[in-house]
């Protein structure tokens, strides 16, 4: 039964994130309700000629980590951003610290946060923003809406391990 519902949850919170990221880049922007993001050390050690600069179409990164249990992954996955976006330490990555957030905070989630992996795949599109018309990676900006089974995809390529969990889950 557990293990029914989780694979229900990680379904539902990885939909749930893509349409939460696209209602909020659309109606709050990037403002002053997000963190400042701070340099991993790690980076800055190396100095800025040494990392990369953006984030690359299907880069990953883990923006939480479980310390309980064996982790529930969560995916963000942005639409809408385009390559000025996926600038690292740029808008889609304060959008989506501010969204993982706001998930952790979420008074359902709050008390079990220690037991999910949050994961940022980047999806670079050819435009920014999601206002009809808009050339965006997975239909966004189109009048039938973001195509949900291209994100699935996508992040089943993007993300090997988190592919193996969905395969188990008959995905």
């Amino acid at each position: 039964m557990l293990k029914n519902v989780l694979h229900c949850w990680i379904v539902t919170a990885v939909l749930t994130c893509i349409g939460a990221l696209f209602f909020y880049r659309e109606a709050f922007g990037c403002t002053a309700t997000i963190a400042t993001w701070v340099n991993n050390a790690a980076f800055r050690a190396f100095g800025a000629d040494s990392i990369q600069e953006y984030w690359e179409n299907k880069d990953c990164f883990i923006l939480h980590r479980h310390t309980k249990g064996k982790g529930v992954p969560v995916v963000i996955i942005g639409d809408g951003f385009n390559r000025s976006d996926n600038k690292k330490g740029g808008f889609f990555e304060k959008t989506c610290h501010a969204l993982a957030d706001s998930f952790l905070i979420n008074p359902v989630i709050k008390d079990f946060k220690n037991y999910f992996d949050i994961y940022v795949v980047v999806a670079e599109s050819k435009e920014s923003g999601t206002t009809p018309g808009t050339k965006t990676a997975f239909g966004s900006g189109s009048s039938k809406g973001a195509d949900f089974k291209a994100a699935l995809s996508f992040i089943k390529a993007a993300v090997p391990a988190l592919n193996a969990a969905l395969k188990s889950m008959k995905m």
